[in-house]
């Protein structure tokens, strides 16, 4: 919680330590121990055109955190992460103009789409908003290096 207090032509504030978001951050950081990266879906698809026009694609990543969900008596914070790459056609449209990513994927001449299973072991105490914080910022790269992986396998 802030607290506001006048001294002279500013106001000065004090914090708490139960209302420090960065040292909340800081705390479940340091307290996470990542315990199981899952691949629970996958989709890959390649247009037949795709050689000829790779070249000149446009391309794009997405990672979207899907869900979380905070197990208490268990300390384990679990999660979704949905991991995308795909390769359009090259387009001379403005950003304005392009189209949603769904359409995009539907369009793409190259694209692979995962969905991982997340976990990670917490210790202590933390507040709800910072074990979200933790997982919107820190489940994505915990899931990366096992989608690069995938993406390497299909388009080798």
């Amino acid at each position: 919680m802030w607290a506001g207090c006048e001294h002279g032509s500013g106001i000065s504030y004090e914090m708490s330590e139960e209302s420090n978001p960065r040292e909340q951050q800081s705390a479940v950081i340091e307290s996470a121990r990542l315990m199981e990266v899952s691949l629970t879906n996958s989709q890959f698809a390649v247009d037949p055109d795709f050689r000829s026009e790779q070249e000149a694609s446009d391309k794009f990543i997405d990672e979207v955190v899907l869900n979380t969900h905070f197990d208490a008596d268990h300390q384990l914070l679990l999660g979704h992460v949905q991991c995308r790459v795909w390769m359009n056609r090259a387009s001379d449209k403005t950003t304005e103009e392009r189209p949603s990513i769904e359409e995009a994927l539907a369009q793409s001449l190259f694209s692979v789409e995962a969905e991982y299973f997340v976990v990670f072991q917490l210790s202590g105490q933390h507040t709800e908003d910072s074990i979200k914080a933790f997982f919107e910022r820190t489940g994505s790269f915990a899931a990366w290096p096992y989608f690069r992986a995938l993406v390497s396998s299909f388009a080798a």
